[in-house]
């Protein structure tokens, strides 16, 4: 999710306090981990934003040669199905590392 306000604008986000940013801002939230809501605007605010969304699914689909994941593993030895399901997990650890932290946001 995108999007940009006039005033302060506030994400609200389950379990911590709402992250607040300067108008103008641009956020992106990894909407998939993260729960959140748009906060109701004032009377005579304008918010605009938009969303955009691609598939973890199409990211495999390339990555797995443009095939279903059960096939794809069907013909890899075991040492490569391996190599293959470290490198899943290592991709996902960095994309998270590519984020900004609670604690970075509410400073």
């Amino acid at each position: 999710m995108v999007g940009t306000t006039r005033s302060r604008g506030v994400a609200a986000t389950a379990g911590v306090g709402p992250p607040q940013f300067p108008p103008g801002s641009t956020i992106f939230l990894p909407s998939a981990s993260l729960e959140h809501s748009n906060a109701s605007s004032q009377k005579d605010e304008r918010r605009y934003s938009f969303t955009q969304y691609t598939s973890g699914g199409t990211f495999r689909w390339v990555d797995y040669s443009f095939q279903k994941a059960d096939h794809y593993f069907a013909g890899l030895s075991e040492e490569e199905q391996r190599a293959a399901k470290n490198e899943g997990r290592d991709r996902l650890a960095f994309g998270l590392s590519l984020f900004s932290t609670i604690d970075e946001l509410v400073q």
